[in-house]
């Protein structure tokens, strides 16, 4: 039986700032300069930026300011289309407002005296705040096509939303942010009926036609053109094209073609979100409390008679309710590999519940309330989940269930632990982990080998009132 949890005091005095070990799915694109004279050399063109710029300038006494996780992860809102450095005061040709250390945000192309935006406050709360809002811009985008387009906002969790048409050779200037995706499409003139089962479609929703083009924002004009997408797929590990799906020969990579837009727009846009992730990936387990004794997570065998029903109801189901998944985001590449779910009813959620919530809970030590079960998700033959963190608010205390697989290969689970070690996790059938979600870095980058390989997830968070609340973060 496992300690009691560690019920930590509030963040502001308990949060791991250590500086932890990045590895490839963690690494950010943080430069450390020791001189204005050596940033200088690389980011201006005379006293003009070459790129989007998040700078913290500090005097020596107050370097620990700048090299918080919460700035120097700053990748996690924009990706790599800013820059993020740290540098000392003396030769910056601004003085620091407060005389000590400061965060400027520079725009591609203005000047060293014309940040974008300023500030002191180092508060996480405030530079959570600050950065997403300092990256709000205005562009330009043109039809360079000779048909009418409209133009969308590409976000991973949510539906495309129109922004505009335009007719050939017509301009827009837009408000967004730095490190958004855009894409454009023909326009149809036309729009689908209101699904009623869907909330968001109120009204109706808008036919979007062909995709023939898509960006980022960096800030800078940009022209919807036929000649944009030339180029091949920008290959994310675990893509068709992949060293390491080749070596694996879990596809044949001539049967996904990079000449159609919506793979390369699928590799494009992991891409910019994958960045974010990592920036996420660096920032999260940082600033998260450990709730947990021990490593953050203990592997066990599912109780015998709940195992045993939910591998019949699965048997049973699988088959006629088993329905492919939208797109999840940039961690799985189910553009390669689809995933399908197995949805549990009601009534079946329930039961799973109760019946492993008296282990979950002597496990964390308290009383928890449930979040989400997803069901059944089947991965297939050549599926990556890559490392990530969960949801913050509500994925702290989870479980994931091995109901069945078919594997020609075991496929590993790398879970980081409480002090930054990696630990590589093999699964049977009737197996469960319990783990940290939103506290350690997890998932089976390598990509799998065989049939099918069926898990469940379970979510809870802490149910005292005011016990878990990271909308800051």
């Amino acid at each position: 039986m496992l300690a009691h949890a560690v019920h930590a005091a509030p963040f502001k005095q308990t949060h791991d700032q250590r500086e932890r070990t990045q590895r490839d799915y963690n690494k950010i694109n943080a430069i450390d300069y020791d001189a204005y004279a050596s940033f200088a050399a690389v980011h201006l063109s005379g006293m003009r930026t070459n790129r989007n710029l998040l700078v913290g300038v500090y005097e020596e006494a107050c370097k620990a300011d700048v090299l918080t996780v919460g700035f120097r992860g700053a990748q996690r809102h924009s990706g790599n289309v800013v820059q993020v450095v740290t540098l000392p005061a003396k030769g910056f040709p601004l003085p620091l407002m407060n005389g000590c250390s400061e965060a400027f945000m520079y725009k591609f192309n203005s000047t060293m005296l014309t940040p974008h935006a300023r500030t002191t406050d180092w508060d996480h709360t405030n530079i959570n705040n600050w950065i997403p809002e300092s990256l709000r811009t205005d562009f330009r985008v043109r039809n360079g096509f000779d048909f009418p387009i409209s133009f969308y906002w590409q976000d991973e969790s949510q539906r495309p939303k129109k922004q505009k048409m335009l007719a050939p050779g017509q301009s827009s200037t837009i408000t967004s942010f730095v490190g958004h995706i855009f894409t454009a499409h023909r326009d149809t003139g036309k729009t689908r009926p209101r699904d009623e089962d869907d909330e968001e479609s109120e009204g109706g929703e808008d036919d979007i036609g062909e995709m023939v083009d898509f960006m980022v924002v960096d800030g800078a004009l940009y022209e919807f053109h036929p000649a944009n997408r030339l180029e091949t797929c920008e290959i994310v590990p675990g893509s068709a094209n992949s060293q390491a799906a080749s070596a694996a020969r879990f596809i044949d990579a001539a049967s996904i073609s990079c000449d159609d837009m919506g793979m390369r727009f699928v590799e494009f846009s992991h891409n910019v979100w994958y960045e974010k992730r990592l920036g996420l990936n660096y920032q999260q387990p940082a600033l998260v409390e450990r709730v947990t004794s021990g490593p953050g997570f203990d592997h066990r065998r599912l109780p015998a008679e709940t195992y045993r029903w939910l591998r019949d109801w699965y048997e049973e189901h699988r088959a006629v309710k088993g329905v492919v998944e939208g797109p999840v985001g940039p961690c799985m590449n189910q553009h390669v590999a689809e995933s399908v779910m197995t949805h549990l009813g009601k009534e079946k959620k329930d039961q799973l519940s109760r019946e492993l919530y008296p282990y979950l809970q002597e496990w964390f030590g308290g009383p928890l309330e449930l979040t989400s079960i997803y069901g059944v998700r089947k991965y297939q033959n050549g599926s990556v989940l890559r490392m990530h963190v969960d949801t913050v608010n509500t994925h702290v205390i989870s479980a994931i269930i091995n109901v069945d697989q078919g594997v020609d290969k075991d496929w590993p689970l790398i879970i980081l632990d409480h002090d930054d070690v990696e630990h590589t996790l093999y699964m049977q059938p009737g197996d469960m982990l319990f783990y940290e979600s939103a506290k350690l870095l997890h998932g089976r980058p390598e990509p799998f080998v065989g049939s099918h390989y069926d898990n469940v997830f379970i979510h809870y968070k802490p149910k005292e009132d005011g016990r878990w609340n990271y909308d800051w973060l």
